[in-house]
């Protein structure tokens, strides 16, 4: 399932999900997304990288996987990285993907997450945020707003070592 809270700019959605994060003792990875995420196969060779934080011996040889060509299929690297291992594995895993906004934006990434959501290991579980509207349909079961952010939250986390970081330069957006 994917969860998306949805909401104005310092509505609190990163202070919520932080605060999920640190407080939940299901194992969980976290991906700050940013305009350098629009790169498809940077998003998600750094999705799989959260994962690999819940669980570092389940993702393989992440690094290898920046050097793919742009013609590569997100699919193909998330059925290698994610699907297979989790569904082989049984492991469980929350992906907490922070303004994923700006990589949805990209179609290529959007139809990936279709793709990925008809094949959804049954340990894998999706939360996010969003300043827009992401696309609703039945694989979007639960959405949900906050209007203020709670006092008193630790900051937001992000991913400690941004892989890929040279394919930011060489994409152009759709």
């Amino acid at each position: 399932p994917m969860t998306v809270l949805e909401g104005p700019p310092g509505a609190g959605k990163t202070a919520l999900l932080a605060t999920w994060f640190t407080q939940t003792a299901r194992p969980a990875g976290w991906l700050s997304v940013d305009a350098d995420d629009v790169d498809p196969i940077r998003f998600a060779v750094h999705f799989a990288a959260a994962v690999q934080q819940a669980h570092p011996d389940l993702v393989r040889d992440l690094n290898g996987l920046c050097a793919l060509p742009r013609s590569a299929e997100i699919e193909v690297i998330w059925a290698e990285q994610v699907v297979a291992p989790l569904r082989e594995s049984g492991a469980r895993v929350v992906v907490v993907l922070d303004d994923l906004h700006y990589a949805y934006a990209v179609s290529k990434i959007a139809a990936a997450f279709d793709w990925l959501f008809a094949r959804m290991p049954p340990g894998l579980s999706v939360l996010a945020s969003s300043e827009r509207e992401l696309p609703s349909g039945p694989r979007f079961p639960v959405r949900s707003a906050i209007s203020r952010a709670p006092e008193g939250l630790p900051p937001a986390l992000s991913v400690p070592d941004r892989l890929c970081p040279d394919r930011s330069e060489e994409h152009t957006s759709e």
